[in-house]
């Protein structure tokens, strides 16, 4: 589980950026910019400092977009992880992280609690009230998305950019595209069936932050923010740091009591400490 404070001045988070990271910033921020007119030697002082002035403009802008692009790569990081491979089933980390908060619960002599669990777990999504065609589709979506990153690493690793801001570019789209053509709900039910975190959780709260004063409290889901379905907890903090300060934006909320709350709170920070958990979707949806 991952633990990420939303505070006045705080960072995103730390994230390992993947080899050539660094080569490839030092190339962006040192590549020349080019101004609309450059000073003349023999022009006026104000000629002169209007030109620097645009110079000095376009040099910033430059430099917001990259910040933009390093921000998106480094939540790509924070989600799949440096080095990745994604021949390795994500329900592995979970059965990993299981067996750490609960160490009697493997047994050497008892092959049906030590099997593997499975890549997609299609068991589940029927016990939670998925028709078998529906998870059918959902199972053959998943696959035809797993099978494309394993095409791109393998085309990564042989061309030589594996690991690199190319390839992360590349996952980042690759997502971004499974999200969008399976639709949020469908989407849901993929994360939770390969085992990964679909939920963001408050799990604890600044007792005067926004977030307080809205009314949520600790262990409350955080279900969408300003009208976005939240998967990560990556997603609320890129969200809370848009647009205008202070501007009143809805949050949906499920409470531990299973009730669905919709609060108001001001973009920004929220004073939240969150983790991204896993949770069945049927129950907050």
């Amino acid at each position: 589980m991952t633990r990420r404070w939303i505070t006045i001045g705080a960072a995103s988070g730390a994230a390992l950026l993947a080899a050539g990271m660094g080569a490839w910033i030092n190339s962006r921020f040192n590549a020349p910019v080019h101004a609309a007119s450059a000073p003349g030697a023999d022009g006026s002082l104000e000629t002169r400092v209007a030109s620097l002035q645009v110079q000095l403009a376009a040099e910033r802008d430059a430099r917001l977009g990259l910040a933009a692009e390093v921000e998106m790569l480094r939540q790509l990081v924070a989600e799949f992880g440096a080095g990745t491979h994604f021949d390795t089933p994500a329900a592995d980390t979970v059965a990993r992280d299981e067996a750490e908060a609960n160490p009697t619960a493997l047994d050497p002599q008892d092959e049906s609690k030590n099997a593997a669990k499975p890549w997609f777990d299609s068991q589940a999504l029927l016990t939670h009230g998925v028709s078998a065609p529906d998870a059918a589709r959902l199972e053959a979506l998943f696959e035809e998305s797993e099978l494309q990153l394993l095409y791109l690493r393998d085309q990564a690793m042989r061309e030589g950019w594996a690991d690199t801001p190319r390839h992360m570019q590349a996952l980042y789209e690759q997502r971004s595209n499974l999200r969008e053509t399976a639709g949020d709900e469908n989407f849901d039910w993929l994360l939770y069936a390969t085992g990964r975190t679909n939920r963001v959780a408050a799990r604890s709260v600044l007792a005067t932050g926004p977030a307080a004063r809205a009314g949520l409290r600790s262990g409350d889901l955080i279900l969408r923010y300003d009208g976005r379905t939240l998967f990560r907890g990556s997603e609320l903090q890129r969200l809370t740091s848009q647009g205008e300060a202070g501007r009143l934006v809805p949050m949906d909320v499920l409470s531990k009591g299973g009730q669905v709350r919709s609060l108001t709170v001001p973009s920004g920070p929220l004073g939240i400490q969150l983790v991204d958990v896993r949770h069945p979707p049927s129950s907050s949806r």
